[in-house]
């Protein structure tokens, strides 16, 4: 990362690349918690795949600020969402049950 690249990120950027680097992605050997000034240390192939890594884990509510932070260290694209998978209704109990009684009526 440059120091031009730092310089261009708002607060909520640089904090979700910390939080990024410090809590979901961090490196394990050795344990080191990451301040701004240690953005620059990292190379920006390195730091993009930590990003990209990351992403499954980011909550919606920082899509946008994902999205912004990529954009400026130079990753095109956008977050796209699948439509929610189809709910299949679950009988109740009470439903169940009534079925039951019924086969074990009839069989008597």
């Amino acid at each position: 990362m440059t120091i031009n690249q730092l310089e261009t990120l708002t607060e909520d950027e640089v904090g979700m690349m910390l939080h990024i680097l410090n809590v979901i992605d961090p490196i394990q050997y050795p344990k080191f918690e990451f301040k701004p000034q240690n953005l620059l240390w990292f190379k920006h192939p390195m730091l993009i795949r930590k990003l990209l890594n990351a992403f499954p884990r980011v909550l919606p509510e920082g899509h946008a600020t994902y999205q912004s932070l990529m954009n400026k260290l130079g990753v095109e694209g956008e977050i796209r969402y699948e439509t929610p998978p189809t709910v299949v209704p679950i009988p109740s109990p009470a439903a169940e049950t009534g079925s039951i009684e019924q086969s074990t009526t009839g069989s008597l």
